[in-house]
């Protein structure tokens, strides 16, 4: 940052106006780092701004701050940037002297991947004052976004640099008999005219490309041609970000690859929780497994393809676990609604999982799922947050039931717990064939007439 304690002092001078704001003392309390943040995220959203801490805004002079530990307070101005703005906003945080007092200056460009939220919110600057965007300005912001609500995009366009030879053959087949098992009018139709007919390949001048659904659910390395596509996972020491990093994954593969892979990175990290019947003590998994593959399930299926600015984040604390799914709520869907609406995103990576079996269950029930489950295992009630740049879910953990167990074991127990989990989960799932194998042994038993 260049500029002087002189040049300060003359802005402040001037008072607040649309890209500066005054302000007197360090943010210590939770509701000054977050008007802070709503600040950060206003100049982000227009034209940028300075943010000088140390000035009387209703003065217009120098009344300083304590710039005792100043390594710290440059960290944790960037941390409020980092942690408390979606996507994070990266300020540049000067110390300035002006006559014998010490200034904070904070520098916020206009950023590159509007629109910018905290707490949930969408703020830009009116004059000198931070109001909450109305939703045409949010749409204003974003013109990708409003191209996908004009029904362009989803997961149905095609990938232009990939070719067919990019698909593997041998999961494109094992899906194609699945379909013509279930589906017996698609029976003589040949492999490329089918794939071309349910959008896994997309025709342009003249040529079969893959979409973006065929790439994610056949690619030999879908993140080759979509990079943002991939999971990125962290387990923290701790509560938050600031805690070191036990362990980090970045998982790059299919879809259905990715849902296996991270449930596993998840299992691998829980500890069990413990529960008595009567004398006897039960180990159960500190998340239901039902919630977890639900919540990982529904962020790679459902995430917004079209938004190229960031991954699917997952990471665990030693108290949640948060899921962080790129381009927010679909269509009409909200928090307020989305336990009874259903609407999907990526049609045709539904509908390839709904076949496949065992990575999504009906449609429209993952959120009572994950609910319910919470619920049965008397677990704090999942909470769900729409910053318009991401969803957010975050599960909690059961506290201080929690039995600390060597981590070989944890695992051991888990994956043991997990197989019946597994089996009853599958019982649970809409079998076709099974329910007619059930009807014609009920005809067997039933007495004829």
């Amino acid at each position: 940052m260049n500029l002087t304690g002189y040049q300060i002092e003359e802005m402040v001078k001037q008072g607040p106006r649309r890209d500066v704001e005054l302000r007197p003392d360090l943010p210590v309390k939770e509701n000054d780092i977050l008007s802070l943040a709503r600040t950060m995220v206003s100049f982000a959203n227009t034209s940028g701004g300075l943010i000088i801490i140390g000035a009387d805004p209703k003065e217009k002079t120098i009344v300083g701050v304590n710039i005792y530990g100043s390594k710290s307070i440059e960290k944790d101005m960037v941390k409020i940037g980092q942690d408390r703005c979606s996507p994070p906003v990266i300020p540049e945080v000067a110390i300035r002297k002006v006559g014998r007092k010490n200034i904070v200056a904070v520098s916020v460009k206009a950023g590159k991947n509007k629109p910018y939220y905290a707490e949930g919110h969408c703020y830009i600057r009116d004059g000198q004052h931070v109001r909450v965007a109305a939703s045409g300005e949010i749409q204003s912001m974003s013109p990708g976004r409003k191209l996908f609500k004009k029904g362009v995009g989803g997961d149905s366009l095609p990938v232009e640099k990939a070719t067919y030879n990019d698909l593997d053959s041998a999961k494109i087949e094992d899906y194609i008999e699945k379909r013509k098992k279930r589906f017996k009018s698609e029976k003589d139709i040949s492999t490329k005219i089918l794939l071309e007919n349910i959008g896994i390949l997309v025709r342009r001048n003249g040529s079969l490309l893959p979409s973006t659904a065929g790439l994610l659910l056949f690619g030999k390395d879908p993140q080759r041609f979509l990079w943002s596509s991939s999971v990125n996972m962290a387990k923290f020491k701790g509560t938050d970000k600031a805690g070191s990093i036990i362990d980090r994954k970045e998982l790059r593969a299919t879809i259905p690859e990715m849902i296996d892979e991270a449930q596993q990175f998840v299992v691998r990290h829980m500890k069990l929780s413990g529960m008595f019947e009567g004398l006897k003590r039960l180990d159960l998994p500190e998340y239901p497994l039902v919630a977890v593959r639900e919540a990982v399930a529904n962020a790679i299926v459902h995430r917004d393809y079209n938004f190229k600015e960031a991954c699917i984040r997952i990471f665990m604390f030693d108290d949640r676990i948060e899921i962080y799914t790129p381009g927010g709520l679909p269509g009409p869907v909200t928090v307020e609604n989305m336990e009874y609406t259903q609407y999907s995103r990526n049609k045709i990576i539904v509908e390839a999982l709904l076949l496949m079996e065992g990575y999504i269950e009906k449609l429209g029930t993952g959120v009572r799922r994950i609910k319910k489950a919470a619920q049965e295992n008397g677990l704090k009630e999942p909470k769900f947050v729409e910053t318009g740049v991401d969803f957010i879910l975050t599960l909690f953990a059961p506290g201080d039931k929690i039995s600390q167990v060597e981590k070989r074991d944890r695992v051991n127990k888990v994956q043991k717990i997990i197989k019946p989990h597994e089996a009853a989960l599958a019982e649970t799932r809409d079998d076709p064939e099974k329910e007619k194998t059930e009807a014609r042994e009920k005809e067997k038993l039933s007495p004829r007439k």
